[in-house]
């Protein structure tokens, strides 16, 4: 993305957020008591042992540091000795021990092995744990901070480095969409950023294709639905890549207010923000874009009206850009067939400083979502095509299936 690189140098680039890049002395020292070892294997692999559990290791990357924990997983900073790369190791904790996560980590495992791009988070290698073989570990990039981080930090940062984070949001989604993958839980958690300000998208876990029919899980995760569209908030079982440009125009407009632009207690009130700020348009009712007709009557019946004094500009009153408002407004469209196209968007005059048509690339492979489609996967079944996948890099343990 050379193409970019006055454009960036020309805006002061922020200073990490604090806490993102560096810890504190007792941080740094609760940090380094969590990781202990290594101790090496015969199967010419090395085990650390990670907040009490064991965490296995290619011979060639030496763990630094714990970067997270949980009940599924743990992740680690570390270094690949060969060629000096910072990378990420990320512990999926018993896999197979439930169908739907175990498939959901397969998605991103298949995901992250297939995109290449410069905004999008990609696979460096893969493998399943000895012994049980019950544990999968993915190894990536290592990134200093997510946005939510940056956004939540007291650093100041301009209107141009949120127009620059954007920029890549879009250039990212345009790569994705053109894979035949929707991203569906895009939000600022989501979307890693190094100190030079550059981001790629990560965590496909809930990503679907464009040709599937599908319900998407309207779980009640608060965060997640502060980015969701009113189409998914009213139940449409079927959707494409619009939904995450809507995502993206609220990410936007956090960038620069530096709070979520749809907060929402629940679907209810979440509704109430958005109509509150673009409206209802007429004939939603005989509106394709609108398949359940009960959630859009309901709707109505709720006879909520968009603030008077509300405009997109007051969504983000610190845009000294006359063309931010327009841009918002072609993202934050209640139907989604309004809703301009990642590709579009980077056409838009809010970002004629940064578009260039030339180094911005689609993807040349269209993702397979076959394995998708098997509605129930035993356990075996599951651990077969982790396995299999894994014989693809050469860090493979060898398993007899």
């Amino acid at each position: 993305m050379s193409a970019l690189t006055p454009a960036v140098s020309a805006a002061p680039v922020p200073h990490p957020p604090s806490g993102a890049s560096t810890s504190s002395t007792s941080s740094a020292s609760k940090q380094s008591r969590a990781v202990s070892g290594p101790t090496y294997m015969e199967n010419g692999r090395k085990t650390y042992v990670v907040h009490g559990a064991n965490f296995e290791v290619p011979s060639f990357i030496d763990i630094t540091k714990s970067v997270g924990y949980g009940a599924y997983g743990l992740v680690c900073a570390a270094v690949d000795v060969r060629t000096n790369k910072k990378v990420a190791v990320k512990k999926n904790k018993q896999v197979f021990r439930d169908a739907g996560d175990g498939k959901r980590i397969l998605r991103e495992v298949k995901l992250l092995k297939m995109f290449r791009h410069e905004n999008v988070l990609s696979l460096c290698t893969f493998y399943v744990g000895s012994g049980t073989f019950d544990d999968v570990y993915l190894v990536t990039e290592l990134f200093d901070t997510d946005l939510a981080t940056v956004i939540r930090s007291k650093q100041n940062m301009s209107e141009d480095h949120g127009k620059y984070f954007i920029y890549q949001v879009l250039r990212g989604l345009k790569y994705v969409h053109s894979s035949n993958v929707v991203h569906r839980d895009l939000k600022p958690q989501n979307i890693l950023v190094n100190l030079n300000c550059d981001l790629k998208l990560c965590d496909f876990g809930l990503a679907r294709g464009l040709n599937k029919l599908d319900t998407i899980e309207m779980t009640d995760y608060v965060v997640t639905r502060w980015y969701r569209p009113p189409e998914l908030i009213m139940l449409n079982k079927h959707y494409d890549t619009s939904v995450d440009i809507w995502s993206t125009g609220c990410i936007f407009a956090e960038l620069l207010n530096r709070k979520p632009l749809f907060p929402g207690s629940n679907y209810l009130s979440q509704l109430q923000h958005i109509v509150g700020l673009v409206g209802i348009p007429d004939g939603i009712l005989s509106s394709s874009s609108f398949q359940n007709k009960d959630a859009v009557e309901f709707l109505l019946n709720l006879k909520i009206q968009k603030k008077e004094d509300n405009s997109l500009q007051s969504a983000i009153p610190g845009s000294t850009d006359p063309h931010a408002a327009d841009f918002l407004g072609s993202m934050l469209q209640f139907d989604p067939k309004k809703r301009l196209s990642a590709s579009e968007l980077m056409k838009h005059p809010y970002m004629s400083k940064l578009h260039d048509p030339n180094d911005e690339p689609v993807s040349n492979t269209q993702f397979d979502w076959e394995f998708d489609a098997v509605e129930t996967l035993s356990r075996d079944d599951l651990r077969r095509l982790f396995v299999t996948e894994s014989q693809e890099f050469p860090e493979h343990l060898p398993v007899d299936l």
